[in-house]
Formats: C-alpha cells, sequence, structure tokens
C-alpha cells in the first residue's frame, strides 16, 4: 500500500505538467509576432540609414 502523500504528489506533478503543455502553444502563437516585430525593427533601421548615408552624401 502506497502512502497517501505519495499519490497526491504524483497527482500534483500530473496537473503541473498537463498545465505547462497548454502554457506551450501559447508561447508558440507569440513568436511569429516576435519575429514580425525584429523584421519591423530591421527593416527601420535599414532604411534610417539609408536616408543618413543619402543626406550626408547630399552634403558634400
Amino acid at each position: 500500500m502506497l502512502p497517501i502523500s505519495y499519490l497526491s504528489d504524483q497527482q500534483s506533478a500530473v496537473s503541473s505538467q498537463q498545465s505547462a503543455f497548454s502554457l506551450q502553444p501559447s508561447a508558440f502563437s507569440l513568436q511569429p509576432s516576435a519575429l514580425a516585430l525584429a523584421y519591423g525593427h530591421a527593416t527601420r533601421m535599414a532604411t534610417l540609414l539609408e536616408v543618413r548615408s543619402v543626406v550626408s552624401g547630399q552634403l558634400r
């Protein structure tokens, strides 16, 4: 016969695993938006650099 505390520990471990699995899809759904933000930031920085180089070329 197993002690009751052991069984309750097992049940809580299983329930915590299920919550971890339910959290994973939301993390995956957050990734594309983060990628889109990083891409938008990179393109914004590139356009800023282009404008800066054009302005500095005109000043010369």
